[in-house]
């Protein structure tokens, strides 16, 4: 600066700076140079510092936000629990007022009418869905509707009282099985997936299940509720109308069976076309009070054609499209299409509505009451249809115990898929072969040489195989059964005595081994397929031997409920007099077949899909014995 003050211009480098190095001591260039270092030096040493604060100030701010953020969420959860508890005191306490501490009645009423609001839209409006409803569910007498729908109000109120599900359960032929159709899109599933979050909303647990067969008739199946359906089920399906037309013998066994099987008495859906006898059997049944509601399902195609045509409503495009690949098993003219499937399943779904919002509004205004469950066995009425053979009574309609029917209690094994408990080889002693080969896979006659094999029919086989070209469509029956031939050799069966004997004298549970002061009646059945004039049969080529004893009555069962397309697919093996049970370790009884003649497997061979066995009435019987 001093130099360019007096005009001398500097000497300059290019790396030199403003200030020349020439004309300074080397002690103040020295002291100069740092100086200018620790000023380079000092910006950067003061964004470290700066940051480092930086990040402390956040830290602390977010720890203190945290802090407060934690301290609300105590005192949230403990308002939350005093409040649980002061709702939990007003249900303990008696309802005054109308109160909803438990269920939000607004949201429910609301999600309700847009269930209702849907299938209005979805079926052409006010006009045509109210038509299809009408016609979906066949009116029955209007005292049974009303019973009908209050009996769906209570068991929804039940439920949510003790927080166990509402179990539908439908069993029934290849219509509620899908055919045609993914099994996914058979209307029980369209019925589940329209209620299922309405459930949620009640906080109820919805399951449902189809454990349909294709081909077979109301019995067997019958009397094997307990093993192809689920544990007390609030919903019960009847889908035989197909194989059994007109007659109402086979629909009143099924009913008399399925109320007293289980816990609680279920709804029944009965799917088949409009038929006056059948309505008839279904009012007496609901105002006697044996069934709690039974809903008639229309199964007939009663879908106005006009109403296809032109602006055609969303619920009816498509109508004769199936929900399955073209060329898929079952796409027959019998078998409902998917569009049809989904109509069911939104008949079925607004007729369960009504009792849903009947509960919702007693719930609401506090006129409901416990409900108690009931059911079990006993209650019948007397039937209203005869059977050819009188010896099959007690089996098909119960005992008449002078003041009121009952059924005596039956066990079933079968081999039959979906089978969720008791299958058939659990009471095999002897005599069979589980080939390790997949079900669908030939088996060699080696096996069969060896002992009665589980194996499938030629007809099961090959149509199995062709829904296994489509992906399995979802089907989960099959008709598995053991096959024997006369080199197959005997085999052995245990039959246990299922009920309880704690309550029996020591006299009764150990020295009285006449098996029918125990079992009633055997019945044993073949699997439900033609296949052709000299196949097996049972009547004539069975060698069976009952408690050690050779049984010399046995005779197929010619009732219309117990037979396939005219076909007599089960045989009543009346217990010998003389036969015996095992006392220990528990009360039993060993069943041997044989199979002897012209029996083989090209024509035919002899085959077990079910055995049952209904069980004695100890009281009565043994308080003569003791006498």
């Amino acid at each position: 600066m001093i130099l360019r003050a007096r005009g001398v211009k500097p000497h300059t480098t290019p790396h030199s700076s403003s200030t020349s190095s020439l004309s300074l001591p080397p002690s103040v260039r020295t002291e100069q140079q740092t100086r200018r270092k620790s000023r380079r030096a000092t910006p950067g040493l003061s964004k470290v510092t700066l940051s480092v604060c930086l990040g402390c100030v956040i830290f602390l701010y977010f720890a203190f936000f945290t802090s407060l953020r934690h301290a609300s969420d105590v005192r949230r959860d403990a308002n939350r629990q005093t409040k649980d508890e002061t709702k939990k005191k007003k249900r303990e306490s008696a309802r005054e007022e109308p109160v909803d501490d438990d269920w939000d009645v607004t949201a429910l009423r609301r999600q309700i009418r847009s269930i209702k609001d849907e299938f209005r839209e979805r079926y052409g409006g006010e006009k045509i869905s109210g038509e299809l409803y009408a016609k979906g569910i066949i009116p029955l007498d209007g005292r049974s509707a009303a019973i009908g729908k209050k009996h769906i109000s209570d068991l929804i109120l039940s439920r949510r009282e003790t927080n166990d599900p509402v179990s539908l359960s439908f069993g029934g032929y290849s219509v509620t099985v899908g055919r045609g159709n993914y099994f996914r899109q058979s209307y029980p599933f369209v019925l589940r997936d329209i209620l299922a979050p309405l459930f949620e909303s009640l906080r109820i647990p919805l399951k449902v299940h189809n454990g349909a067969i294709g081909g077979i008739p109301s019995f067997p199946y019958g009397w094997c509720l307990k093993n192809f359906l689920l544990p007390n089920p609030s919903v019960v399906n009847w889908d035989y109308g197909m194989n059994e037309r007109n007659s109402i013998q086979g629909l009143e066994s099924y009913i008399r069976h399925a109320v007293s099987s289980f816990t609680e008495k279920p709804i029944l859906i009965v799917l088949d076309s409009p038929k006056k006898d059948k309505e008839r059997l279904l009012n007496e049944y609901v105002l006697k009070g044996v069934l709690k509601d039974a809903i008639f399902l229309n199964g007939e195609d009663y879908v106005n054609k006009e109403y296809l045509k032109g602006d055609v409503p969303v619920g009816l495009q498509e109508w004769d499209v199936w929900g399955a690949p073209k060329g898929s098993p079952g796409q027959s003219p019998w078998h409902p299409k998917y569009k049809r499937h989904e109509l069911m399943g939104w008949v079925l779904a607004m007729h369960f509505l009504e009792g849903v919002e009947m509960a919702v509004d007693a719930f609401a205004d506090g006129s409901f009451q416990k409900v108690d469950s009931d059911g079990g066995h006993g209650g019948l009425i007397p039937p209203m249809s005869q059977l050819k053979d009188e010896s099959l009574q007690s089996l098909l309609f119960g005992v008449n115990d002078g003041d009121q029917w009952r059924m005596n209690a039956v066990s079933c094994r079968t081999s039959f898929q979906p089978n969720l408990s008791g299958h058939l080889k659990d009471i095999v002693v002897s005599g069979m072969v589980e080939p390790k080969e997949g079900i669908l896979e030939i088996r060699p006659d080696s096996y069969y040489e060896h002992g009665w094999t589980i194996d499938v029919g030629e007809t099961e086989r090959k149509t199995k195989i062709k829904v296994e070209k489509f992906g399995g469509l979802g089907y989960i029956d099959m008709k598995e059964a053991l096959y024997g031939v006369p080199q197959s050799g005997p085999l052995e069966l245990f039959l246990p005595y299922e009920l309880s004997t704690d309550k029996l004298p020591h006299k009764l549970r150990h020295e009285t081994n006449t098996a029918k002061r125990w079992f009633q009646s055997i019945v044993i059945c073949e699997v439900s397929e033609k296949r052709g004039d000299n196949e097996c049969d049972m009547e004539k080529n069975l060698d069976i031997t009952v408690g050690g004893v050779p049984a010399q009555g046995v005779s197929k069962i010619g009732e219309t409920g117990v037979e396939y397309l005219g076909k007599k697919i089960c045989i009543n093996v009346v217990i010998p007099e003389k036969a015996i049970v095992s006392l220990q370790p528990r009360v039993g009884l060993s069943v041997v077949v044989k199979v002897r003649g012209n029996v083989t497997r090209k024509n035919g061979a002899c085959t077990i899909s079910h055995v049952i066995w209904e069980h004695a009435a100890l009281s009565r019987d043994f308080n003569s014995v003791m006498r």
